[in-house]
């Protein structure tokens, strides 16, 4: 049975347990809750994507109203993921952008807004502590907003893994692609190098490193605990290398589309070469053929 935490009002109807929160209705029977999805207005309800996997202790809260997440369940705009100790959660949201949240976090889901294909026009989240692993989806770079105590995260085609410390301060250290951070100040600085990692202060200065060390981690954390999926013992599982896998895939195609429109255009220019070379033989043989008329009639006259 799942264990929740329901902090508003509630009322016991035929065996309904019906739990008025205060931007909404959840319902709870046979120890499942669910939210009635016209409950909550503004679109606080709207799903966002689900959780993946689940290990002990991983809470979401929306509206005030806390529950304990479970494999499959959905997660929604505006919902605030906590994990407890030795605890985490992988989550995948509807364009494919993948998320794994570290022991003793809290990332917050802020917004998704869907353009007029599948793919969303605006992916919003907020780190508040803790670690967590970050995948883009198929959102355009330009959508992604990541927001940190200190600073703003912009992506490029990206994964990396990110950590709040206890005086809210962010460090990134990034696995692929390219990330750009920016300070409160507007100062930002760019992460080109797999591998390397960048830390922001409080007071907007930016320290650079290409190892784990104090400088990055800061004085009270390990790399264990700042980055648990990369220098860690925690799993990132089948989620992400399923998401790898249909990056790859799709680079592949990427690249033989690249290949086969670099094909296409050699062989239209050597057709249009071989079409002025045509043109041209046959201006020659026509001026031959005019000239050896002329001389022909010159000796006729």
């Amino acid at each position: 049975m799942r264990k929740f935490i329901v902090r508003p009002a509630t009322t016991l109807l035929a065996g309904l347990l019906v739990v008025f929160a205060p931007h909404g209705l959840w319902a709870q029977q046979n120890g499942d809750l669910s939210v009635v999805p016209a409950a909550l207005p503004n679109g606080s309800t709207a799903k966002v994507g689900n959780a993946s996997e689940i290990t002990n202790v991983v809470t979401g809260t929306v509206a005030s109203l806390q529950r304990v997440l479970a494999p499959g369940d959905n997660v929604h705009s505006n919902e605030v993921i906590a994990t407890a100790e030795n605890s985490d959660g992988k989550f995948q949201l509807l364009d494919d952008t993948t998320i794994a949240i570290g022991p003793n976090a809290t990332v917050t889901l802020d917004r998704f807004v869907f353009n007029s294909g599948k793919n969303s026009a605006d992916v919003a989240i907020t780190a508040l502590k803790g670690s967590f692993r970050f995948l883009s989806g198929t959102t355009p770079d330009t959508g992604y907003r990541i927001t940190t105590p200190t600073s703003t995260v912009g992506i490029r085609g990206t994964e990396f893994e990110v950590f709040v410390d206890d005086n809210r301060e962010t460090a990134i250290a990034l696995i692929s692609g390219e990330v750009e951070m920016c300070s409160r100040q507007r100062n930002c600085e760019r992460l080109a190098q797999p591998g390397h990692y960048l830390r922001i202060l409080r007071s907007g200065r930016f320290v650079r490193a290409r190892a784990a060390a104090r400088s990055i981690l800061g004085a009270r954390a390990n790399a264990a605990r700042a980055f648990p999926f990369l220098h860690g013992n925690r799993q990132l599982g089948r989620l992400f290398q399923q998401r790898r896998q249909r990056i790859r895939q799709n680079r592949a195609g990427q690249r033989q589309n690249r290949l086969q429109r670099s094909r296409n255009l050699h062989q239209r220019r050597a057709q249009r070469r071989q079409g002025v070379r045509s043109r041209t033989q046959f201006s020659r043989q026509r001026l031959r053929n005019q000239r050896r008329f002329q001389r022909a009639r010159n000796r006729r006259n």
